[in-house]
């Protein structure tokens, strides 16, 4: 998806984001990672024809796609599911215009402060019990 991968263009070193769990049974943030290296090239685009990330259409000199390097932070002890966040956004203006509700098929998107704050208070009432 392009639109993805332009976003993760924008993003740099040290930059922050949630892990989510988009291709499952129960798609959800997981946790969060840090970026450590900066969008290049992503090989997988051009190497390896058998690879899922293929495309015919990307080469070493003009690769279509690029990928981002994170560190895994830290993993949630549950999962805040799409469909709770759904919930909640009803009841939080803060998470109401959260892309990932509104763009079901983008799992990489930008996310406001705001956004970020109140997923976390959300993890940690729900891993304390206080859905």
């Amino acid at each position: 998806n392009f639109e993805a991968r332009n976003i993760m263009r924008e993003m740099k070193v040290g930059d922050r984001a949630f892990f989510y769990h988009s291709s499952c049974k129960v798609p959800g943030i997981v946790g969060t990672v840090k970026i450590t290296r900066e969008a290049e090239p992503d090989k997988t685009a051009y190497e390896d024809p058998n690879h899922a990330g293929y495309d015919p259409k990307s080469t070493k000199e003009k690769c279509r796609w690029d990928a981002v390097q994170v560190q895994l932070e830290t993993i949630y002890p549950t999962i805040l599911t799409l469909k709770e966040l759904k919930v909640l956004a009803l009841t939080h203006e803060s998470l109401s215009e959260m892309t990932v509700l509104k763009r079901k098929r983008l799992s990489v998107t930008r996310i406001t402060a705001k956004e970020w704050e109140m997923v976390e208070e959300l993890i940690d009432q729900k891993a304390n019990g206080e859905d």
